[in-house]
């Protein structure tokens, strides 16, 4: 799918082009009609410009450069005149992207517009939508997290959440360059999806493509794929899952438990293992519970793969209700 998206805006670069380079040339046209003296003088000016390269080659023929130099500076004069008295300021092509010319890239880097073209179809396919201008590192809250600290862990939920806030920022900047995947860890309302909606929003301002599901919408599609029941939005699914940047599948846990769905799991956790594919996984359950529910093929690999980090504290929904109640 990343590789399709790429190809698509690649092909509306070519389209971009071609409309300018014939919109010029329709304007050329155009201004030859209503002055065909111009024309003259373009014909004119091609000609003394050959022959000043020609003449440059040459040893024998300084002063015979110089006049032709000169009579293309005439002419090159004439021409900015009538192209002023027509209202012209001339016939270059005017790309959208007047840096790159519209073809996305400006020494062999990408154009800021292709990575913007890029953010815009992966917000597209991307499942997020509207709640990312609402739910990402700008307007995450650790006041809502209790600076009491825990007895048992010895740290406050507040300190636990800035160290895993300091993690995933990392995380982002070191995005592409280290192979790293996320297991978040703890009960319900505790603020993990929020901060995979922080994450997927940064990388995809950064141009890179992000496929985020709930477990029990991810496993029901892929079930209707292999029942033949899939909708035109399930048809794109096992392409996104194995070349998407970064996979976020929210919730795990959450889904109805099958031989199928285990075998699902499997084979896109170890498949995006084995190509280096970035993964975030979360889940109510803690690591008991994720043994007793999946195969030991998964939990290894969640184990000794992922970077742990655990969420606990009272619920941030209730605390955000509260703190906005008393803030009114």
């Amino acid at each position: 799918m990343t590789n399709s998206i790429y190809a698509e805006i690649m092909r509306e670069y070519e389209r971009d082009r071609d409309f300018a380079k014939k919109k010029s040339e329709q304007a050329r046209r155009d201004a030859y009609r209503n002055c065909p003296k111009l024309e003259e003088i373009d014909g004119e000016i091609a000609k003394t410009g050959l022959a000043i390269a020609r003449l440059a080659l040459s040893r024998d023929s300084a002063a015979q450069l110089s006049k032709t130099r000169k009579s293309h500076t005439v002419l090159t004069e004439q021409r900015a005149a009538l192209l002023k008295s027509l209202g012209v300021s001339g016939f270059a092509p005017k790309y959208k992207c007047a840096l790159c010319g519209d073809t996305g890239f400006v020494n062999n880097k990408r154009c800021d517009c292709l990575k913007r073209r890029l953010s815009e179809k992966f917000y597209n396919v991307s499942n997020l939508g509207a709640i990312l201008s609402k739910e990402n590192f700008s307007t995450f809250d650790l006041d809502v997290y209790s600076l009491v600290v825990d007895k048992d862990r010895g740290i406050s939920p507040r300190d636990n959440m800035r160290a895993i806030l300091e993690t995933c920022g990392k995380f982002c900047d070191a995005f592409g360059k280290t192979a790293q995947n996320i297991l978040f860890l703890g009960d319900t309302g505790l603020g993990k999806t929020f901060l995979c909606n922080c994450i997927a929003k940064d990388l995809l301002d950064n141009g890179r493509s992000v496929l985020y599901n709930t477990a029990p919408r991810l496993f029901k599609a892929i079930e209707n794929i292999r029942f033949n029941r899939q909708s035109s939005a399930d048809d794109v699914m096992p392409q996104m899952l194995n070349e998407v940047d970064l996979l976020i599948i929210d919730d795990l846990g959450a889904e109805i438990s099958t031989v199928v769905t285990n075998s699902e799991l499997f084979n896109i956790l170890n498949s995006r293992l084995l190509d280096n594919k970035a993964t975030i996984i979360s889940t109510n359950l803690d690591l008991n519970k994720l043994r007793a529910t999946y195969s030991e093929r998964i939990t290894s690999r969640l184990i000794g793969y992922y970077d742990g980090m655990r969420f606990f504290g009272k619920d941030i929904r209730q605390m955000r209700k509260y703190k906005t109640a008393n803030a009114v």
